[in-house]
């Protein structure tokens, strides 16, 4: 009702006793009949839910601002609670916190280590036969081997155990060492040839990690067990292929919509072109030859590959990439046979090696810890964890009470 139509009705009412109420009451029908409503927009209630039979309270304007600054508050604290139950994940490439080592005992368990304490615990334990375990890049799941009638299956498990659950629903004959993509969707491994992980030949597998499907990839060569996903994102793997008994160096894509793409010929002896690893930008990425043992720099876009000559003329094997991307980490061969951790700056091919670390008598396993302040060190043969100093610092030795069997690797936590 609008104003003017007010007016009559009050008139109406005034009127009545001189008009007659019948005669007063039609005229002002009339009117309002006449006169246009208000547009539907400016009635309050046709945007805003409203109770029109409740009784208009006046409240005081402070009053107000009291309730609207406490649901404020109230939505804020919730907020806070939400966020911080959440855990929060590290980027999958660059410096991050340090977390626990993952490995496999001899029983075929799987165990987590504390570097900062010492204390170790079985993650996964039982009558299964489980090896490799592997971290996702955010440090949320772990994958494994798991030992089954007819080859093996890709398994998966939270980093604080649980149900495992299986990434490839058969049997596959083998798996090399498993690669969790950048966003943890996926695994990328190579079956076939019915070798032991890390030196399986045969053919690149791509799994979902949800167990949804496991599809194997139909080259014109075989697969080596280097296979790793190309940082940031992960759209192409790096692959060390086989030819006619010669390797090479090649980028697929996993969605197989392009032909591999070759970095190199298929030129290289059977121990050459291994122990791939790249950069955390994806712009390079190091490798060794065994025959002469040497590290190699390559960089993608140039197309160079540098060889790393140290000015102390050692033998250099097994780089691994700091993860801010400007050291290298090797394997140092000694003089009488025995081996040592060596680091260097990764942009230097006559860089000086500094050696950091105990030495031990065989090969070395290693890898750096997520903040890039120090380097896991475990002898194959003694299976003794080392905390070892890049800078050439005192070592200290790990004493978990499980005995570790094979690969070994460090989680990542956020900062």
């Amino acid at each position: 009702m609008n104003s003017a139509t007010e007016r009559q009705l009050a008139n109406w009412l005034q009127e009545g006793a001189e008009l007659g109420p019948q005669l007063a009451l039609e005229r002002t029908l009339a009117q309002i009949h006449r006169t246009r409503q208000r547009p539907a927009w400016v009635f309050p209630e046709r945007w805003i839910p409203m109770d029109l039979t409740m009784r208009r309270v006046a409240v005081p304007r402070s009053a107000a601002y009291l309730v609207l600054v406490g649901l404020l508050i109230a939505i804020a604290l919730v907020a806070i609670a939400v966020v911080g139950s959440q855990q929060r994940l590290p980027a999958p490439f660059g410096p991050a916190a340090n977390g626990v080592v993952a490995f496999a005992t001899s029983a075929g368990d799987i165990v987590v280590g504390d570097p900062a304490t010492g204390t170790s615990s079985v993650l996964l334990g039982g009558a299964d036969n489980d090896t490799y375990p592997v971290f996702s890049r955010d440090g949320s799941q772990i994958a494994f081997i798991r030992s089954v009638p007819g080859g093996v299956k890709v398994m998966r498990v939270g980093v604080s155990g649980g149900q495992p659950r299986e990434i490839t629903p058969t049997a596959v004959p083998s798996a090399g060492l498993l690669k969790w993509s950048p966003d943890g969707k996926r695994l990328a491994f190579v079956s076939g040839g019915g070798q032991t992980p890390g030196t399986a030949n045969g053919t690149m597998w791509i799994a979902n990690a949800d167990g949804s499907g496991a599809q194997p990839f139909d080259l014109e060569f075989t697969v080596d067990s280097e296979v790793e996903w190309r940082p940031p994102n992960g759209d192409e793997l790096l692959v060390r292929g086989v030819r006619d008994g010669k390797a090479g160096l090649l980028l697929v894509r996993p969605d197989a919509l392009q032909p591999p793409r070759p970095l190199t010929a298929f030129d290289g002896a059977e121990n050459s072109y291994l122990w791939l690893t790249w950069s955390p930008d994806g712009s390079r990425f190091a490798y060794s030859n065994a025959e002469p043992k040497e590290v190699h720099v390559f960089d993608v876009d140039a197309g160079s590959d540098v060889t790393i000559e140290p000015r102390d003329n050692i033998e250099l094997m097994f780089p691994r990439w700091s993860p801010d991307g400007t050291r290298l980490a090797f394997m140092v061969w000694l003089a009488g046979g025995q081996q040592q951790i060596g680091v260097a700056p990764a942009g230097d091919p006559r860089a000086v090696v500094t050696l950091t670390g105990p030495t031990f008598p065989s090969g070395i396993q290693h890898d750096w810890s997520p903040d890039g302040r120090s380097i896991l060190a475990v002898g194959w043969d003694s299976n003794e964890p080392w905390i070892v100093d890049p800078a050439g610092g005192p070592a200290r030795r790990t004493a978990w009470t499980a005995e570790i069997s094979d690969w070994v690797e460090w989680q990542r936590r956020a900062p």
